[in-house]
C-alpha cells in the first residue's frame, strides 16, 4: 500500500487492529512504524493516541512520537521479544530488572490517571529489547482509578506465567499478591509492598530461592537456609516450607531438621520423604536422623 505521507518511503505492512493499521517504513533516513486509521472505523483513536504519546513520552514511556497528521502518526519502531517469550528465554537477574522497569512505568501511568486496559494480557503490548517498551495506546483512557498495576499483577499470577517465573527462581505467591492488590489504590506504601514481592525482596521469597538452589542429591537444614538468607528465624523457614505452593520446583523435601527429618507430621509422610530423598541419591537419611525406614 502506498501511503501519502511526505518523506515516508519503503512502506511495508506490519499488523492490523480493529481501529488502525501499522506499517514500517523509512522517514528521514530512519526506520519507523506508522499507524494509520482503519477505513472501517469511525472512532477517533488516532488523535487520542497521539495525545497520549505526547503526554507519556515525557516520562520515557511508550514508543517515541516522531510526526503525525490527521489520520496517522509516525513513531519509533520497537524491536524485541514479546514479554512471555522474554520470560521463558532470559536469566533471573535480567527478568527482575525488566519487571522492575515495567511496574515503574505502570505506576507512573496510574499516577497520571491513565488506564491502558490491556495489562491482564500484555503479550502483544510489552516488547523487550534493550529495555521494556509499552506499545499500542489506542484503548488508553483517563480514569479516576487506573488499574495498570493491578492488571499486571493478575497477569503475573496467571498459572502459566507464574510457573514460567518459578522455573527461573522467581516466586510470586498469588494469594499474597492478590491481597496486596486489593489494598492498592494509588497508595505508595502498598505499591512498595507489591514491588518488594515481585522483585523478591521479602524473606519468604528469599527462602524459596535458597531452597530452589539445593541440588538434587543434597540436603540442607532449616538453620542453614535461615543463615543463607541472613536470618535467625529458623522456625519461620519451617513454616514457609509447610505452605510451599511451588513444589517440586522448590524442593522442600531436601530441607531437614537439625536432629530429625522434619517437615512431615505423619510417619507415612516421613517415609515418603525418605523414599524421595533416596531416589535422588541421598544415602540412608533415616539412619542419620534416627528414623526407622520399615
Amino acid at each position: 500500500m502506498k501511503l501519502d505521507i511526505k518523506g515516508l518511503s519503503e512502506v511495508e505492512y506490519l499488523a492490523k487492529g480493529k481501529r488502525g493499521v501499522v506499517y514500517s517504513g523509512f522517514f528521514k533516513g530512519k526506520k519507523v512504524a506508522v499507524k494509520v486509521k482503519s477505513e472501517k472505523t469511525k472512532a477517533e483513536t488516532i488523535a487520542r493516541e497521539i495525545s497520549i504519546l505526547k503526554k507519556i513520552n515525557k516520562f520515557n514511556i511508550g514508543p517515541i512520537l516522531i510526526s503525525y497528521g490527521d489520520n496517522y502518526f509516525i513513531m519509533e519502531l520497537i524491536k524485541g521479544k514479546k514479554i512471555l517469550d522474554y520470560l521463558k528465554e532470559s536469566k533471573r537477574e535480567d527478568i527482575l530488572d525488566v519487571l522492575e522497569d515495567i511496574i515503574t512505568q505502570l505506576k507512573k501511568l496510574d499516577d497520571l490517571g491513565l488506564s491502558k486496559d490491556e495489562m491482564t494480557h500484555p503479550h502483544k503490548h510489552i516488547i523487550i529489547g534493550k529495555k521494556p517498551v509499552l506499545i499500542d495506546f489506542e484503548r488508553t483512557r483517563h480514569h479516576e482509578k487506573p488499574h495498570n498495576i493491578t492488571q499486571f499483577c493478575v497477569y503475573l499470577g496467571r498459572k502459566d506465567v507464574n510457573l514460567v517465573l518459578a522455573k527461573k527462581g522467581i516466586f510470586i505467591v498469588k494469594d499474597k499478591l492478590n491481597h496486596l492488590c486489593k489494598k492498592y489504590v494509588r497508595n505508595s506504601k502498598v505499591f512498595i509492598d507489591i514491588k518488594d514481592l515481585i522483585l523478591q525482596k521479602n524473606l519468604q521469597e528469599q527462602i524459596y530461592f535458597a531452597v530452589y538452589l539445593i541440588p538434587k542429591g543434597e540436603t540442607s537444614t532449616y538453620k542453614r537456609i535461615a543463615e543463607k538468607v541472613k536470618s535467625k528465624a529458623y522456625r519461620y523457614v519451617g513454616q514457609v516450607m509447610a505452605k510451599n505452593p511451588f513444589a517440586p520446583i522448590v524442593p522442600c523435601h531436601r530441607v531437614l531438621g537439625t536432629n530429625n527429618l522434619g517437615g512431615f507430621t505423619s510417619e507415612n509422610g516421613l517415609k515418603d520423604k525418605v523414599k524421595l530423598l533416596e531416589s535422588e541419591g541421598v544415602k540412608k537419611p533415616f539412619i542419620k536422623y534416627n528414623f526407622k525406614k520399615n
